[in-house]
């Protein structure tokens, strides 16, 4: 990966991302998360539907599909895409707020 680009690193594990995504942001930013942004993998749908589990549930337990969020600047995103041979999405931004995630 390029060099110094990368901001911060997120893995999304248990806890799903209101409680992994917080662990990585500076004092007064918040992340908006775009879940549109991606397809989760199938399984996630039947655990949702055959649970009956609320989709903010489903996002705070578990990852949806998005194993490691990579915080970097707006100008790097299309470098840092290019280096990684995994599918990658951009999913969201960091705004000024409160060190908590929205999931929209």
């Amino acid at each position: 990966l390029p060099a110094g680009r990368i901001k911060a690193m997120a893995h999304i594990t248990g806890g799903g991302f209101p409680d992994n995504l917080p662990r990585v942001l500076p004092e007064g930013v918040r992340a908006e998360v775009e879940v549109g942004a991606w397809t989760p993998p199938a399984i996630f749908g039947l655990i949702q539907s055959g649970g009956d589990v609320a989709r903010d549930e489903m996002y705070r337990t578990f990852n949806m599909g998005i194993g490691m969020v990579l915080v970097c600047a707006r100008d790097d995103v299309a470098s840092l895409q290019a280096a990684i041979e995994e599918p990658t999405w951009i999913i969201g931004e960091l705004i000024p707020g409160t060190g908590t995630v929205n999931l929209h």
